[in-house]
Protein backbone atom coordinates (compact mmCIF):
# COMPACT_ATOMS: atom_id res chain seq x y z
CA UNK A 1 0.00 0.00 0.00
CA UNK A 2 2.82 2.31 0.85
CA UNK A 3 3.93 1.83 -2.90
CA UNK A 4 1.12 2.72 -4.31
CA UNK A 5 1.17 6.12 -2.63
CA UNK A 6 4.52 6.74 -3.24
CA UNK A 7 3.64 5.94 -7.29
CA UNK A 8 1.12 8.67 -6.89
CA UNK A 9 3.61 11.07 -5.53
CA UNK A 10 5.75 10.58 -7.97
CA UNK A 11 3.00 11.59 -10.17
CA UNK A 12 2.51 14.71 -8.25
CA UNK A 13 5.90 16.08 -8.75
CA UNK A 14 5.87 15.43 -12.43
CA UNK A 15 3.00 17.31 -12.43
CA UNK A 16 4.39 19.77 -10.66
CA UNK A 17 7.47 19.85 -12.33
CA UNK A 18 5.64 20.55 -15.18
CA UNK A 19 3.67 23.42 -14.19
CA UNK A 20 6.59 24.77 -13.13
CA UNK A 21 7.38 28.78 -12.44
CA UNK A 22 10.69 30.47 -11.44
CA UNK A 23 11.32 28.49 -8.63
CA UNK A 24 12.91 25.30 -7.67
CA UNK A 25 10.93 23.01 -9.84
CA UNK A 26 12.34 24.66 -12.75
CA UNK A 27 15.64 22.33 -13.40
CA UNK A 28 13.16 19.28 -13.30
CA UNK A 29 10.76 21.13 -16.11
CA UNK A 30 12.20 19.56 -19.33
CA UNK A 31 12.42 15.35 -17.08
CA UNK A 32 8.67 16.17 -16.40
CA UNK A 33 7.20 13.54 -18.87
CA UNK A 34 9.95 10.65 -18.04
CA UNK A 35 9.12 11.26 -14.27
CA UNK A 36 5.56 11.21 -14.88
CA UNK A 37 5.82 8.32 -17.04
CA UNK A 38 7.87 6.36 -14.54
CA UNK A 39 5.40 7.02 -11.50
CA UNK A 40 2.08 5.58 -14.01
CA UNK A 41 4.63 2.72 -14.58
CA UNK A 42 5.53 2.36 -10.97
CA UNK A 43 1.57 3.16 -10.49
CA UNK A 44 0.49 0.10 -12.64
CA UNK A 45 3.07 -2.28 -11.35
CA UNK A 46 1.79 -1.57 -8.07
CA UNK A 47 -1.53 -2.15 -8.31
CA UNK A 48 -1.23 -5.10 -9.47
CA UNK A 49 0.99 -6.63 -7.00
CA UNK A 50 -1.33 -5.64 -4.54
CA UNK A 51 -4.38 -7.64 -6.07
CA UNK A 52 -2.56 -10.44 -6.84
Amino acid sequence: MVSIITSIAVIALGLMAKYASQDGWLPLRKYWSYILIGGLIGLVIDIYRYLK
